[in-house]
């Protein structure tokens, strides 16, 4: 990983996939952003509701940062979850997050999104060579998503392994030239 990577890369403009548009968060998707931070599903691996404190710093610390982006549904603009792109500190290199709505689940948007962002990152970043994410050991349905869109599992760490590292390297989402 190279020092000139931004540690928060900024989408500046759309970005379409087949069934979704990654977008810069604001002011409007507070209703969506609460739900994500005190729905007890999405929260299930990663210590449960937030305060309302909590929330409302939050929700106002992703609108229109670099590196947050909302994930709407392309047919109706309806926004459905997070993404999110930085600096991850352990490893230094950058980290995608992710995180949906649970009635969005199961449909294959959290893979399309990834993939969209990662491919997107890898396109204007030359000096990222892999992008890594984190998730919970016991988060089946988070280490079988990335998983499916080829990532490697590549350190578990944390008090007694309870989480674990998954990169994906860019030769996976570029077709060279």
């Amino acid at each position: 990983m190279a020092d000139s990577v931004p540690s928060r890369p900024a989408l500046t403009v759309p970005l379409p996939t087949a069934r979704l548009v990654l977008r810069a968060v604001q002011p409007d998707d507070d209703p969506m952003l609460t739900r994500i931070w005190t729905d007890p599903d999405v929260r299930r691996y990663m210590g449960g509701p937030l305060s309302s404190e909590v929330v409302r710093h939050r929700n106002g610390d992703f609108v229109g940062k670099p590196g947050k982006y909302c994930v709407t549904l392309r047919a109706t603009l309806e926004p459905i979850g997070l993404l999110g792109i930085g600096r991850d500190h352990r490893s230094g290199h950058l980290e995608v997050s992710y995180g949906l709505l649970p009635e969005h689940w199961r449909r294959g948007y959290a893979q399309e999104a990834i993939l969209a962002l990662l491919a997107w990152a890898f396109e204007r970043l030359p000096d990222a060579d892999v992008i890594v994410a984190n998730t919970r050991a016991d988060n089946a349905p988070s280490r079988q998503l990335l998983q499916a869109i080829g990532a490697e599992c590549v350190e578990s760490f944390g008090e007694g392994d309870e989480s674990v590292m998954y990169a994906m390297a860019r030769r996976q989402f570029l077709t060279p030239p």
